[in-house]
């Protein structure tokens, strides 16, 4: 993992530590998870983007539950998108078709933010989004963090971090 990648899981790490985490609504988790990106995106000099996060920029989605950028000196225009995030909390095609949006960023760092039943799932899970990259066309030197969080008794995350390779194969259409 890279420096930044070191701070997102930092970041996550305290949120199941949290006094009444266990008894947390998916809404109050996500928006946890939305401060805790927002504050290292803020780290890293860059504008954030969340709904329903004080804490960012601009209080609205932008296709991501988390999406940072830079913008020219007049932020007339956005110049980068280093990093978009994506939470779901819910079964296992929700976490899939989320996670879908991700493979079309053209970010720096992607992040997925997701509930599991135990540690083989959060592995199992991380497999299927493996292979959806494997199959999409074009990703080349991408790189996917993910987080796994997996409740009582384990109550943390656990992180699994996939970089494709920098070469894109060529393929017949």
């Amino acid at each position: 993992m890279d420096p930044i990648e070191i701070a997102i899981q930092k970041a996550l790490e305290v949120i199941p530590k949290t006094p009444r985490i266990a008894g947390w609504s998916d809404t109050l988790r996500t928006r946890e998870v939305k401060r805790a990106l927002v504050r290292v995106a803020k780290a890293n000099g860059w504008q954030t983007a969340a709904n329903q996060c004080e804490d960012a920029d601009e209080k609205c989605e932008w296709l991501y539950d988390v999406l940072c950028y830079r913008a020219d000196e007049g932020k007339e225009s956005m110049t980068e998108v280093p990093l978009v995030a994506e939470s779901e909390w819910g079964e296992e095609g929700a976490i899939v078709e989320d996670f879908d949006k991700l493979l079309v960023a053209r970010a720096t760092y992607r992040v997925m933010v997701f509930r599991a039943d135990s540690p083989k799932s959060v592995d199992d899970l991380v497999e299927k989004m493996r292979k959806r990259i494997e199959n999409f066309r074009g990703t080349a030197g991408d790189r996917f963090l993910f987080a796994g969080w997996v409740g009582n008794p384990e109550s943390r995350f656990f992180f699994k971090l996939h970089v494709v390779d920098q070469s894109i194969p060529v393929r017949e259409v």
